[in-house]
């Protein structure tokens, strides 16, 4: 299964805990819903402080399952392991793109 370009680095990044890569992938004006920590992250700055804290906590893991077009989004399903009950999940990100950067992610159990 091959990744468009920010998507393979969004997971790559995740998996190396490297904040740095993993904002890189998001546009200035992006947001991210994480339904687990029932918040929603606008902008480079708040993506980072999301990161940061996703790193610390929980040592998170990711190994992507499936990928399919949905609308103008695009549906990653993930086993997600980490510091956390219940670990492994599995996890479906939608992202939707803005040119090569993620515009807006979502993710949900």
């Amino acid at each position: 299964m091959i990744l468009t370009s920010p998507l393979d680095a969004y997971f790559h990044a995740t998996n190396a805990h490297d904040t740095n890569a993993l904002v890189a992938c998001f546009d200035a004006d992006a947001t991210v819903f994480d339904e687990g920590e029932e918040q929603t992250f606008q902008g480079i700055e708040a993506i980072r402080e999301w990161a940061e804290t996703l790193n610390k906590q929980y040592q998170l893991s990711v190994e992507v399952l499936g990928m399919e077009e949905a609308g103008n989004r695009t549906l990653v399903t993930a086993s997600v392991s980490g510091d956390f009950e219940g670990s492994p999940l599995q996890f479906k990100y939608y992202f939707t793109l803005k040119g090569d950067k993620i515009s807006k992610l979502e993710i949900q159990p």
